[in-house]
């Protein structure tokens, strides 16, 4: 009899003791990809001010911008992302056999595109006056006092310097801040290879690190060039660091370029301490030798500019443009909560200059060490240790500029403020990706972060490089709801004004300038602009009344009477031109323009001038 065996059918795991799934890296980062895509494609027909950064489709032209849309869309199409994924394992493959010299190649095109997609407007920061200032003969001293000594060096007596060789036609200071973003790039491309990019992957995460608006800041106006090189070296060596045990001195000349070139550069030194502690535990003796050297370095550097940072946080940062200073209080004061502001004011910035970052927090999720089986497959398996806490210690260093440095021009205009916090999104980002794309996880969603990042970049460089889209988009951040507050849109206005007024449109400029006085309040400068634009249209009446407005409002500038002198010479009325140039000189007595203009009258009406 054949003896019959019972089968025993194992016992469910009971929930609470399985292994956690982890969502797979391509399905989370495809799923952010979408998202930043329908975000996009939502702000090109939404006109609306929480949307800023993501909404540089809209201010293109219709034509161009809807080939600007289908590219961002093809990578997610499955035919069109078969076909990229071969032209980047091609272009990959290339890349990788090639080396430093693919390297040199690819950041001399930046260079050359950087030099030739200049910035026709100067609305953005302080592009304005720092290409005014290199013109100058003899600059202030109180407009270069905050300037660090990298900074100073690089992007004023560098650019001098090439003036007095004969680089003129304005030139000087878009080659200068084309070579520190051909040097960025470079040092990017650096931090891909350290991260272990290869092959396709290489120029993804290329995009992923600069498709968006940090190199934007390179076209024209470098004042913040020595800083975001120094955080992309620091970069470098940290993740040196943590996979070969080697790059202290990286991480310690690129934090020293960091410091030398802006007061924030001293937000990333916790993360900096941090890595050198970690690479000191697992280092041997020569290794600790090196590291220590390297800390000294970096420490002789923050301790030489400490005492100028930690001046210059209390008498301008605290008393202006922290909580409760009198920038952040002029400008928080908007067309909805202060906090919801803050909150939309910091995503948008960081949308608008690094385009992918939801994508690169996606990949983070599986880069992660979580436990068990799934350990073996979604960590990062060639690192000696991990860089999550440096990582989340500089990301929490920037979210200081992020969340609580109000600009004086408000985000949307003076976004360059910004940039060195999103370089360090953008390597975390573009480092999360790699991570993931090494370890197996998302290879065939390159295609998307390809097109999307181009896309965007693109669309960002055309707000800037073209004075019609960037007028356009000046002209929507002032007149959008919820209202930015008072000053920032009366400085638009001015703006917007100023360049109509050059352009020799007086009625529109007139226009913009009474905008700008209606918004923000009388002001002596902006009606002294009033009646120059009015006069310049050809109408007396209004012009003299902003001229007289703008001198009852200050009784010391000397302009608005030029002004009035100005009318009364066109009206034939030469007592009553020599009467307002008289009022003028009491105020500015040594002003030599003033001085010929009033001999010039009296010489006429023979008058002694005497």
């Amino acid at each position: 009899m054949a003896r019959v065996t019972s089968r025993r059918r194992p016992l469910p795991t009971p929930p609470a003791l399985a292994e956690p799934v982890v969502p797979s890296s391509a399905g989370l980062v495809f799923a952010a990809l979408l998202l930043t895509l329908l975000l996009r494609f939502f702000a090109w027909f939404v006109p609306s001010n929480w949307l800023w950064g993501v909404d540089a489709f809209r201010h293109w032209p219709f034509p161009a911008a809807a080939p600007l849309v289908i590219l961002a869309a093809i990578g997610f199409v499955p035919a069109g992302a078969h076909l990229i994924e071969r032209r980047l394992d091609a272009v990959g493959k290339i890349w990788e056999r090639a080396g430093w010299r693919a390297d040199l190649a690819a950041c001399a095109a930046i260079g050359l595109l950087l030099f030739f997609v200049r910035d026709p407007l100067h609305f953005t920061g302080d592009s304005g006056l720092r290409a005014g200032l290199v013109g100058m003969a003899a600059p202030p001293a109180s407009l270069l006092e905050h300037a660090y000594p990298l900074d100073l060096l690089v992007n004023f007596h560098a650019v001098r310097a090439l003036q007095d060789m004969g680089v003129g036609g304005g030139a000087a200071l878009p080659l200068v801040g084309a070579s520190v973003g051909a040097l960025f790039a470079l040092a990017g491309f650096g931090f891909l290879r350290a991260a272990g990019a290869r092959g396709a992957a290489l120029p993804a995460g290329a995009v992923a690190l600069l498709g968006g608006s940090t190199l934007l800041h390179f076209a024209g106006y470098d004042k913040y060039g020595p800083l975001l090189l120094g955080i992309a070296l620091a970069g470098t060596g940290v993740v040196q660091l943590a996979r070969r045990g080697r790059g202290e001195w990286t991480l310690a000349l690129g934090m020293a370029v960091a410091v030398l070139s802006h007061r924030s550069g001293y937000l990333l030194a916790p993360a900096a301490l941090w890595t050198f502690f970690r690479a000191h535990a697992l280092a041997d003796r020569t290794g600790r030798m090196r590291l220590l050297a390297a800390t000294a370095l970096m420490l002789l550097v923050l301790i030489a500019l400490a005492s100028r940072t930690f001046t210059m946080f209390v008498n301008v940062d605290r008393v202006a443009h922290l909580p409760g200073g009198h920038v952040a209080e002029a400008r928080g004061a908007g067309g909805a909560p202060a906090f919801l502001l803050r909150i939309s004011d910091a995503l948008n910035v960081l949308s608008f200059l690094v385009p992918l970052w939801l994508a690169g927090a996606a990949a983070a999720v599986t880069v992660r060490r979580p436990s068990g089986a799934v350990r073996e497959r979604a960590t990062d398996r060639g690192a000696r240790f991990s860089i999550a806490p440096t990582g989340a210690t500089a990301l929490t260093g920037i979210s200081f500029i992020l969340f609580f440095v109000a600009p004086g021009g408000g985000w949307p205009r003076d976004w360059d403020d910004a940039t060195g916090a999103g370089v360090v999104m953008a390597l975390a980002t573009s480092y999360a990706l790699v991570v993931s794309w090494r370890n197996g996880g998302g290879t065939r969603i390159r295609a998307p972060i390809v097109t999307l990042g181009i896309a965007a970049g693109i669309a960002a460089f055309g707000i800037q490089a073209s004075e019609s889209i960037g007028l356009r988009r000046v002209h929507a951040l002032a007149t959008s709801a919820p209202e930015l507050s008072d000053p920032i849109r009366a400085g638009m206005y001015d703006f917007l004004g100023v360049r109509a007024i050059n352009a020799g449109r007086g009625d529109q400029a007139a226009a913009m300038f009474e905008r700008a006085v209606e918004v923000g309040g009388p002001n002596p400068r902006i009606l002294h602009e009033v009646g120059l634009a009015y006069l310049r249209a050809g109408k007396l009446a209004p012009a003299r009344s902003a001229f007289t407005r703008a001198a009852t409002l200050s009784r010391t500038v000397a302009a608005p009477w030029v002004g009035l002198a100005r009318i009364a010479v066109i009206e034939k009325d030469t007592l009553a031109a020599i009467a307002a140039l008289d009022s003028a000189l009491l105020r500015a007595p040594y002003d030599a323009e003033n001085l010929r203009f009033a001999a010039s009258l009296r010489g006429a009406r023979g008058v002694s001038t005497k």
